[in-house]
């Protein structure tokens, strides 16, 4: 969260040169963080309700047991990454466009890094919950209930990046600058 929300700092010596992309990018990847990070919580929780525990060992093969509550990591996980087409890459490209047309490149570059680094803590989440074996069966299931707000946080995410025409003309339309 403390990366992600780094980000939306961005924002500030972003505006004095680019304001409308910086502003639409900050508002936009606070939109999608929020979501993908209710949805990654809302998984957590799925996990630990089925298992009883939260450490990470105790994931490994869990994905083929959960397959709802991972489908509902993945998506989100991609929208943190920042991985089209999440609206988390919106966020991150409207910011990328600002930083690069102001001449700060260099934010550009500590974008990149962040996102190198959400993919490595998903990453390691997905690659134990698939990829290693893991035999007991669930204790139990998580009710449905929780699964299906991860999924549809995780959805409305994702949509944010395949539907982005709407949210982003209110974004440009209440940008610093913007016509009354």
């Amino acid at each position: 969260t403390v990366a992600q929300l780094g980000y939306l700092f961005l924002v500030f010596p972003l505006l004095t040169s680019a304001p409308a992309a910086a502003w639409s990018g900050g508002m936009y990847h606070l939109l999608s963080h929020a979501l993908a990070k209710a949805a990654l919580f809302l998984a957590a929780g799925a996990m630990v309700h089925a298992l009883g525990d939260d450490r990470l060992d105790v994931l490994a093969g869990i994905g083929q047991k959960m397959p709802v509550t991972f489908t509902a990591f993945g998506i989100a996980a991609l929208n943190l990454v920042g991985l089209p087409p999440s609206g988390g890459f919106i966020g991150k490209w409207l910011l990328l466009t600002a930083s690069m047309t102001s001449g700060q490149w260099w934010w550009a570059v500590v974008m990149a890094a962040g996102s190198l680094l959400a993919a490595g803590y998903v990453l390691l989440v997905l690659r134990t919950a698939f990829l290693q074996p893991g035999a007991d069966p669930l204790p139990q299931q998580p009710p449905l209930l929780m699964t299906a707000g991860a999924l549809t946080l995780a959805l409305i995410a994702l949509a944010l990046g395949l539907w982005a025409e709407v949210p982003l003309a209110l974004l440009g339309a209440a940008a610093p600058g913007a016509p009354n």
